[in-house]
């Protein structure tokens, strides 16, 4: 039986998808040395950098939503089989385009990178292992390496959950946090696995157990939200504590506000972005770079940064759209006849959708 569609997850992976779009964005202007005296949103909100905050929406989203399809029931094989034709084969088609784009722009490769690191981009980690080592990385960032990892431990997160909830989290929270407060090497600390965990668990205890957000959960959650908004030092708190209380107050405080909400126009533009916002995800960033290298140098306003802005948006959406058509009428059929299929499983084509 298909599960009704719930608008404060789609929501959410709307604002997670701007946040990150247009951090990327403003960074990007910068990468090409565009001089610009404005910015679409700032680079850090409630004392969070604002492309972070975009992925600790993530994440929570993504344990919620996976625990909201597989909390009855799971089955390994099948659980797999969608993780893997929901990620890879979009993922392979989008970084052999931006290699071959990439190979013209650049008028070739870099062949100083050992060719076996094409397996960290085969596996979906060149852009978490590129903050250690050099990588042929093209497309999907750090953030899908983590994700990738987080989907394989969730079979093991939901027994938990169900079993142990308060002693599971418990102990993962303390593990992360002793990480975050300890851990000083130069692999970012927000990359590390474990530390993604308390954040993807979360979304799947809230849905096993919380369901719905009332007023216990709300004023202290906002109340969080306005004292981060206010107190000048709490920047100076540490990065995984400020992650952690930003991301999940936020998510209450949404879900609380949208859980009843019927608007036609916010549902259908959140659904639409939800439901594209894995090709979105791996193709904007590297449009972004490819688009703006025209702009070197230049001197931009308002009127200039919005209408490159929604340039970037709009090519964006548009290539995503053409992306997930050839995905799933061309490459997801050839994997399933390669995976010798009897019945097609479908294969959901958003980072965060079960």
């Amino acid at each position: 039986m298909k599960k009704e569609r719930i608008l404060y997850f789609d929501v959410m992976k709307f604002l997670a998808v701007i946040f990150v779009f247009t951090c990327h964005f403003t960074r990007s202007l910068e990468y090409w040395g565009i001089n610009f005296d404005f910015k679409v949103l700032p680079d850090s909100l409630l004392s969070l950098y604002l492309g972070s905050y975009g992925v600790t929406l993530f994440f929570i989203i993504s344990g919620a939503s996976l625990m909201y399809v597989y909390d009855e029931k799971l089955e390994l094989k099948t659980y797999f089989k969608k993780r893997f034709l929901g990620i890879y084969p979009l993922f392979w088609f989008l970084f052999i385009l931006s290699f071959l784009l990439n190979f013209y722009v650049n008028r070739g490769y870099d062949h100083s990178i050992p060719k076996w690191k094409l397996l960290y981009s085969l596996i979906g980690i060149d852009g978490t292992m590129s903050w250690i080592t050099p990588t042929f990385y093209q497309v999907g960032e750090w953030f899908l390496g983590v994700i990738i990892a987080l989907y394989a431990l969730f079979p093991l997160l939901r027994i938990c959950v169900r079993k142990f909830p308060v002693i599971s989290y418990l102990g993962f929270l303390a593990v992360a946090l002793v990480i975050g407060f300890l851990y000083k090497g130069t692999f970012p600390v927000e990359c590390i696995v474990l530390t993604r965990i308390p954040e993807f668990m979360f979304g799947m205890l809230f849905v096993k157990y919380i369901k719905k957000v009332r007023l216990l959960h709300l004023i202290p959650s906002a109340a969080c939200l306005v004292l981060f908004a206010i107190a000048y030092d709490i920047g100076e708190w540490n990065l995984l504590v400020r992650t952690y209380l930003v991301g999940i107050s936020t998510f209450l405080v949404l879900a609380y506000l949208f859980s009843s909400v019927k608007n036609p126009v916010i549902t259908g533009i959140s659904q639409f972005i939800s439901n594209y916002n894995y090709p979105i995800f791996l193709i904007h960033h590297v449009l972004q770079i490819t688009f703006l290298r025209h702009f070197v140098g230049m001197s931009y306003h308002a009127t200039d940064v919005l209408i490159l802005y929604i340039s970037c948006g709009a090519l964006t959406i548009v290539l995503s759209i053409a992306a997930n058509k050839v995905n799933k009428q061309f490459i997801l059929p050839l994997f399933q006849k390669i995976l010798k299929r009897s019945k097609p499983v479908s294969a959901e084509t958003s980072i965060s959708q079960p």
